[in-house]
């Protein structure tokens, strides 16, 4: 694992980046490479890389070169058939240095060009300079496991693996955007291809940048199926089974240590299982779990655990994990707001004290359907049959109530589905995932906020939608969460917080091969009848113990809402200080306020807005604020 970046400059005769620059940017992400650096420097292009050691410790030094050193590479993440790959190109006449994946990318290019993408399977953000013909690729991985920024300033393209690389370019403005401010406060996430910060973007899953003297192009090289097939195969919960053994058994290639999370959920017990029948031994696992016990599942992670004979380590979050709330928000690069960010990194770093690699069951909900969000839009189409006016009785009635401090319910699950099912219907299924309506978001819009922002979210539904318009209503859905949820808030999560303490995650999950076979498989096998994740569960049996396969959904989450009331009170009441607030006028103080007080008061739940507000203040103020390193 590593972090990349680099400058490309269209004009012809530019010179050569100046190091103090590409050492600044390669320093700002030292936590994804702490063991070694790697730098190109020429005429008109620079490229950066820190290195996390994982395969090759010896020689699998970056950039990569080919034979005439006209071809380098860079890259961040895992090519996890780069051996296969490696004889093949061996035997069409190319010499190897190294035994490293990275080495693979220069030789492959030569071979096939940018079309030698469609042969990777990985996780990867890479960038490939071709000197010969002063063509820059830039490319992220299918799903978007790896992140990738990108910024056009004059006649300079920047790019690095996060926003703080960027930011250590002296070109760079740090100018918030309105509109991706919108997003994140309906979200809890910015969602690609925005980013917080003006003329930043992110390169959207599945896509690269081509750049030449002459042009830059950004465009889809990869795309999740958006088919359906009449009825699944005979033998799929056969060949999903086949998939995911050997999606773990190719992620579990490593020189250094490796282990995986385990909550105790079926997507984590399945990768330690199959770990388990690939042979690795001992299999070292780590769990989190909660002092308020109904966030807690560390028995059921036990159970994995004495089942598959691992060794595992787990840990307690208690109420003081608040304290760490600062910190992630510096390691964050945009605003985020899914509180399961404090768990996250808290198992990171328990696991990093033992292992280098760790794999997670991350991506197993969008691609199965186990997220309750599905279940409520099943219920939907019955609830609509309701007349109206009894619907708005019912709605009245439940919304009036006082939510409940335990993390569900029936109270707190019943007024998160009436409100989600009043919300307009072009929204679809995200009625079900927001973090703030609209009707919340105009409260706490200020002046440098307008209404002109408004529409964005209803707009890249509405586009994504219609690339999976002969899907079915739940089809559209799952579509729609790998495409926004999964690389926006889960992806970023797990690369964000396992990175802060250089940490590898892999997701076999998301291994391409298993993900356009099941994304072809009709929504009956996936979610039917209230029941989720069908044949995950079906193709486990023989895995799992029955009580696990059964496990309804959970979560990673915390809970917010309580420690806003306390823990965490006295540093949001000082970020929600009317004076705070009014420095920037992105926020209406007597909005942020009014909620404010009606949380603490307990008349509702605002913890995930309050949540979003407060991590928005953290980050604007380390970032925007920050002076900007290096020198032209």
């Amino acid at each position: 694992m590593c972090g990349i970046a680099g400058a490309f400059a269209q004009a012809h005769g530019a010179p050569a980046p100046g190091r103090d620059v590409l050492e600044a940017m390669a320093a700002a992400m030292v936590h994804r490479g702490p063991d070694d650096d790697g730098y190109l420097a020429a005429p008109g292009i620079g490229l950066a890389m820190r290195r996390l050691s994982i395969i090759d410790l010896e020689t699998g030094k970056q950039p990569a070169t080919n034979e005439s050193g006209q071809v380098h590479a860079i890259l961040n993440g895992e090519i996890y058939n780069y051996r296969e790959l490696r004889d093949e190109l061996i035997g069409r006449g190319h010499e190897f240095r190294t035994q490293s994946d990275t080495e693979v990318l220069v030789h492959g290019y030569e071979e096939e060009g940018v079309d030698f993408l469609q042969r990777l399977n990985g996780m990867f953000g890479l960038a490939i300079w071709d000197a010969k013909a002063e063509r820059l690729v830039i490319a992220r991985d299918r799903m978007g496991i790896k992140p990738l920024y990108f910024a056009r300033r004059g006649n300079w393209l920047l790019f690095a693996s996060e926003m703080k690389a960027l930011l250590a370019h002296p070109a760079l403005e740090r100018e918030v955007d309105p509109t991706a401010l919108d997003l994140y406060l309906a979200l809890g996430y910015v969602p690609a291809p925005y980013s917080i910060l003006k003329g930043v973007r992110k390169l959207e899953p599945g896509h690269r940048i081509v750049a030449t003297r002459d042009r830059v192009t950004v465009e889809r090289w990869w795309a999740l199926p958006n088919d359906r097939l009449d009825k699944a195969p005979a033998d799929a919960a056969e060949r999903v089974r086949a998939l995911l053994a050997s999606a773990v058994r190719r992620r579990c290639i490593a020189d250094v240590p490796l282990g995986a999370f385990l909550s105790g959920g079926i997507d984590s017990s399945a990768i330690v299982g199959l770990m388990r029948e690939t042979g690795q031994d001992p299999v070292r696992t780590f769990s989190i779990g909660f002092e308020d016990k109904t966030y807690d599942e560390t028995e059921y992670a036990r159970e994995i655990a004495r089942r598959f004979q691992t060794d595992h380590v787990e840990k307690q979050i208690g109420p003081d994990s608040w304290k760490l709330t600062e910190r992630l928000a510096r390691q964050l690069d945009e605003p985020f707001a899914d509180t399961s960010l404090y768990p996250t990194f808290l198992v990171s770093e328990l696991a990093r004290k033992h292992v280098t690699v760790v794999l997670s069951g991350d991506g197993g909900d969008e691609l199965f359907g186990g997220y309750h969000a599905y279940r409520a839009q099943e219920i939907d189409r019955v609830y609509h049959r309701v007349p109206r006016v009894l619907r708005r009785l019912v709605a009245r009635g439940l919304l009036a109530l006082r939510p409940t401090r335990k993390k569900r319910g029936f109270i707190n699950s019943a007024q998160r589905f009436v409100h989600g099912s009043s919300l307009p219907e072009e929204l679809g299924h995200m009625r079900w995932m927001l973090h703030a309506d609209e009707e919340k978001r105009a409260l706490v819009r200020g002046p440098n906020m307008n209404a002109a922002t408004a529409g964005a979210l209803e707009r890249m539904v509405a586009e994504i939608d219609a690339r999976a318009s002969a899907l079915s209503p739940m089809e559209r859905a799952m579509y729609v969460d790998m495409h926004l949820w999964l690389p926006d808030d889960i992806l970023t999560k797990v690369d964000r917080m396992s990175m802060a303490v250089s940490l590898e995650a892999r997701t076999p999950f998301l291994d391409h091969e298993l993900v356009e076979y099941v994304a072809r498989l009709p929504e009956a096998v996936r979610v039917h009848g209230g029941r989720t994740k069908i044949i995950l569960r079906k193709c486990l049996e023989d895995l799992l113990p029955e009580r696990v396969i059964q496990k309804p959904k959970e979560g990673f989450s915390i809970p917010m809402k309580n420690w806003l009331r306390n823990e965490l009170r006295d540093e949001a009441e000082a970020k929600f200080d009317p004076r705070r607030l009014a420095r920037h006028d992105f926020f209406d103080v007597a909005g942020v306020r009014g909620l404010w007080d009606e949380h603490q008061a307990g008349k509702a739940n605002h913890a995930h807005v309050l949540f979003a507000l407060l991590m928005f203040e953290s980050w604007y103020e380390e970032v925007v604020g920050a002076p900007a390193g290096g020198s032209a």
